[in-house]
């Protein structure tokens, strides 16, 4: 009964610091941001969101190298297991394909170093948006008015 009791009174704690979504809930005397702050955050999460789609590209692009060389991998083993060690144009071909290989696979972890380099600037960009945005209160009319600011400027 006890567990109980300290499992509610922990969970309301919990719903009071974050809210329903788990976002942080701003103390009660907290002024209502800007149009101009929300503007700022609204930029923030656009470009966000951008280098979410462009790091979730790269990403499904990096399985799709990684996918290419295994497959190249296996088709040089059992190229290995097949060659005849005493036929040179066959262990040339061999070399050919190893070369090809090794490429392959270079042109893969430099692809991967550049996709590791936005997924690092998607996570900066996030703890910037939570640091700067995440705390805002707002009133939901102001927003609507800046989302509809933004609108306009696209259409023109």
């Amino acid at each position: 009964m006890l567990l109980i009791c300290l499992l509610l009174m922990s969970s309301a704690q919990a719903a009071e610091k974050y809210g329903k979504y788990g976002k942080p809930v701003p103390p009660p005397d907290t002024p209502y941001a800007s149009r101009d702050q929300l503007r700022a955050c609204i930029a923030q999460e656009d470009r966000l969101q951008a280098l979410r789609r462009t790091t979730r590209d790269l990403e499904k692009n990096n399985q799709a190298d990684l996918r290419a060389v295994a497959r190249s991998g296996e088709a040089l083993r059992r190229a290995q297991a097949d060659v005849n060690r005493d036929d040179q144009a066959a262990v040339a071909a061999l070399h050919q394909q190893l070369d090809e290989h090794n490429a392959l696979a270079t042109a893969v972890n430099q692809r991967a170093e550049a996709m590791q380099a936005k997924a690092d600037a998607l996570q900066a960009a996030h703890a910037a948006y939570q640091r700067d945005c995440y705390h805002l209160k707002y009133r939901i009319e102001d927003r609507k008015a800046v989302i509809q600011e933004k609108n306009q400027v696209w259409q023109e």
